[in-house]
């Protein structure tokens, strides 16, 4: 088997979600061919998933140190730096890749999740504008973006732009559960109230039973209030 065949199986294993056994392959090819940027970030990732960040770090430093163009693995390298509350060298990554490839899309949305995780929401909303904006011209589905934003605009009661991205969700996705769970978080449901209880109404359609009896509940207590 080459190296090719071998690289190719061990991403099978990593599909697989079996990491132990990319680690161990990983660990093979690195002895037969030393200095490989691709296995040590592969290596990288497999620590990754396992929740071994520091042993990822090392790892994805060895695979930039083999090849500094590699912004898989300074993507890679951000995320754990992210995990590991290292938030100002990650920081800095992330600039660097989107310096480097302004194209890499992958780096905006891991760039707002730790805008979010410093609490940087409005540097997290103009990055996921900007991977959206890309996603659409590479013709890439965007609803992963989409949520993304419309979680950081709900969590700074922004809700005219809440619902217009709520909206585009549901034109791609009508029975996107994530979408309708933000919707019945942001809407307040009253019986005098027609385009809430028309959201029920949606929702029991699409069998959304534990969000519909929860709301109604909600609903039922707020007219016994009143009585």
């Amino acid at each position: 088997m080459n190296f090719v065949e071998k690289v190719k199986t061990l991403q099978n294993y990593f599909k697989l979600g079996n990491f132990k056994k990319v680690i161990e392959g990983c660990k093979l090819l690195n002895k037969k061919f030393p200095n490989n940027s691709f296995v040590l970030n592969l290596s990288g990732m497999a620590y990754q998933n396992l929740l071994n960040h520091h042993k990822a770090i090392d790892f994805f430093e060895l695979a930039l140190k083999a090849d500094n163009l590699n912004i898989a693995a300074m993507n890679n390298l951000a995320n754990s730096l992210k995990d590991t509350d290292q938030f100002v060298r990650a920081d800095k990554i992330f600039q660097q890749i989107l310096k480097e490839d302004p194209n890499y899309i992958n780096a905006y949305n891991n760039y707002a999740n730790l805008k979010i995780a410093v609490n940087d929401v409005e540097g997290a909303i103009e990055l996921y504008n900007q991977a959206i904006v890309l996603a659409k011209k590479k013709k890439i589905y965007p609803i992963n973006f989409l949520l993304h934003l419309a979680n950081a605009l709900q969590s700074l009661n922004r809700e005219k732009e809440l619902m217009e991205v709520i909206e585009e969700i549901l034109k791609l996705d009508p029975e996107n559960t994530e979408a309708h769970k933000i919707l019945s978080w942001t809407y307040k449901y009253s019986k005098t109230n027609s385009e809430s209880m028309s959201h029920i109404s949606i929702m029991e359609k699409k069998n959304f039973i534990v969000y519909v009896s929860i709301i109604n509940e909600v609903v039922y207590s707020a007219s016994i209030k009143r009585r």
